[in-house]
Parts: C-alpha cells; structure tokens; sequence
C-alpha cells in the first residue's frame, strides 16, 4: 500500500512539475524594428491601428488562433485594457521582440480617442512616432 501511495505521489508531482511550462522565448539583442509605414499625414483610425500596430497581435488572436480573437474591431475595443497592459509590460507578443512606441502610442491614442474608425489626429502628432 506504502508503494502504490508514493508511486501515486511521484506521478502527481512529476505531472505538476513537467506540465505546466510557460516560457517566453525572447532575444533582447533583437529590438523589434518594425515601423510605421503611414505617412505622418495619416488619420488614428481602426484602418491604421490594424495594419500598422495591432498586426503583430493579429499573427496569433485572430479567429483561428488564440484567444483573445483580435481580428474585429470591437474585440480589440472589449480586450484593449489587456492588449496595453501586455505590450506596456513588453510580454506580448510572445516569442517576437515588443512592439515599437510608436506601435504602442497609436494603440494608446485610438483608444483615449474612442477607438473611432476615423479621426482627425494625425500620426505626427504623436511624438513616439514623430522621428
């Protein structure tokens, strides 16, 4: 009885600690340099955000990879306090370099503006994105 209790105990343990690995896979010697392509002149728009900052995310959370699906506007809307939370904290994405501040500025600004389809805000407004 003493054998199958520690065998049964060797099992869970070995489960606990083997099956549970989450592992971020970065290379800080590899910054992301991914820019935006707009020209300044160009409006915060949901257009802008989901070609230029959020298409990073868009390679896993679209609707057939993981969740959170990303690929609408109003599921970045309903996930957008997590989505800066995770790119303020450089842990998203996941095994690729942090996005750009200009990235993360103009997912900021389309949020703080209402995450509207058009403004009038241009992205040379923003200075993380002005160089």
């Amino acid at each position: 009885m003493t054998k199958k209790i520690y065998l049964i105990f060797l099992v869970i343990f070995q489960l606990m600690t083997t099956s549970c690995n989450y592992k971020i896979n970065k290379d800080p010697q590899t910054p992301n340099t991914t820019t935006i392509t707009a020209v300044p002149d160009a409006v915060i728009s949901y257009s802008l955000v989901k070609t230029e900052a959020a298409a990073v995310c868009l390679k896993c959370h679209s609707s057939s990879g993981q969740a959170p699906d990303l690929s609408t506007k109003q599921a970045l809307i309903d996930n957008m306090g997590m989505v800066l939370s995770e790119i303020a904290a450089d842990d998203m994405p996941l095994s690729a370099p942090p996005l750009t501040k200009c990235q993360k500025a103009v997912l900021q600004k389309w949020y703080d503006l209402g995450s509207p389809d058009e403004s009038t805000t241009t992205l040379k407004t923003i200075p993380e994105c002005a160089s």
